[in-house]
């Protein structure tokens, strides 16, 4: 039945696959950023686990203000937080320092929660209440199809190709 609704709404089906794909390119990333830690910062397992540090400070305050944010212009502030993630994400590679890669990850998470949360909301506010349930876990196995995807193929172009070209695929 979500299915079938998700095939006559559009919109809906659009929000929950960027959100799909962001949850997806979130989790698959975390295979380049060992990579990155170890290979281009020379910075071991502490290096990665400041870098997620930063991730987790930048998601907890993207979601405090997620809320303020999203009452001006909820479409706009998704735009610019895919678009940074996009462009940061192709950046992140050419990082040296620890410390800029900590921030630049801050950043990511900060656009991944406020991502998050207005396309949830939007969906949420669009389904009717008997369907959301079965729309979100439709959105769910997409993103762990995609998911599964999108590791195996990021890892084989980090190994295969570079670092650079895999983020830049991400």
């Amino acid at each position: 039945e979500g299915l079938a609704y998700l095939r006559q709404q559009p919109r809906v089906m659009a929000l929950g696959f960027t959100y799909a794909c962001m949850m997806a390119g979130v989790i698959s990333a975390n295979i380049l950023v060992v990579a990155l830690a170890k290979d281009l910062l020379s910075a071991g397992a502490r290096g990665y686990g400041w870098i997620e540090a930063g991730w987790a400070g930048g998601a907890i305050i993207g979601g405090l203000a997620a809320g303020a944010v999203a009452r001006k212009n909820p479409y706009g502030v998704l735009i610019l937080a895919l678009a940074t993630l996009a462009v940061g994400h192709t950046l992140f590679p050419y990082v040296r320092l620890l410390a800029v890669a900590i921030a630049m990850n801050a950043l990511f998470g900060f656009c991944r929660a406020l991502g998050g949360v207005l396309t949830q909301s939007s969906i949420l506010a669009a389904v009717p209440r008997r369907l959301m349930g079965r729309t979100q876990s439709a959105f769910a196995v997409i993103a762990t199809i995609l998911q599964v995807g999108m590791s195996y193929a990021l890892g084989s172009f980090a190994e295969h190709f570079t670092l650079s070209i895999a983020f830049m695929l991400l």
